[in-house]
């Protein structure tokens, strides 16, 4: 059951704003952000989805349902931070002659909230319970979008629009802080195995 009061309808893509971040999480669809603490924080990026879709096919161009291509090389990165409207990058690129837009839409699963939780052993108790909040917070938004990337090619380069929500962010935020401990840990294993006293 949806509780909190609705705050504002805001943007061209007419996205529901709530007051309380508890009020996304169970919703897939009718709510793509939120007002937590006086910032806009992306929570499903679902419907936008659905608003890519039907703006490339009025623009007559294609559109390609795909794989991430990030790995891609050479890459030319779109800044979403300046410039976070999708129509943006899809225009530049009808004007370059792209004809075909790759998007891949990135459905969030809890397998890596579980990978986190096994690898956290590596981190100080304290910093283990933290994160292991935030994990449990993290997996609230087990089959939402997280992610869209968009993408068109011009010879010899990709070009690429990547869009994340915050949580997002914030679970690979997660990934390095553990990725780093078990990089810490592996430099303090002494050469030839554990270490051990010949006196």
């Amino acid at each position: 059951m949806m509780t909190g009061r609705l705050a504002q309808v805001t943007g061209p893509s007419k996205l529901l704003v709530f007051q309380d971040v508890g009020v996304a999480q169970g919703m897939t669809n009718s709510c793509a952000s939120v007002v937590h603490s006086g910032q806009l924080l992306m929570i499903n990026l679902d419907t936008l989805r659905s608003e890519i879709q039907d703006y490339v096919e009025t623009r007559g161009m294609a559109l390609f349902q795909g794989f991430s291509r990030a790995e891609d090389i050479p890459a030319v990165y779109w800044d979403v931070n300046a410039h976070p409207d999708f129509r943006d990058f899809v225009n530049v690129a009808e004007k370059a002659g792209a004809r075909l837009i790759t998007m891949f839409a990135n459905e969030f699963s809890s397998d890596v909230v579980e990978d986190a939780e096994q690898r956290l052993e590596s981190l100080p108790r304290e910093e283990r319970r933290e994160l292991e909040s935030r994990l449990r917070k993290i997996r609230g938004y087990t089959g939402f979008i997280c992610q869209i990337e968009l993408s068109f090619d011009l010879a010899p380069r990709v070009y690429v629009f990547d869009l994340h929500t915050d949580w997002y962010e914030d679970l690979n935020d997660i990934l390095d802080q553990i990725e780093e401990a078990e990089s810490e840990d592996e430099d303090d294993t002494p050469l030839g195995g554990s270490y051990f006293s010949k006196n």
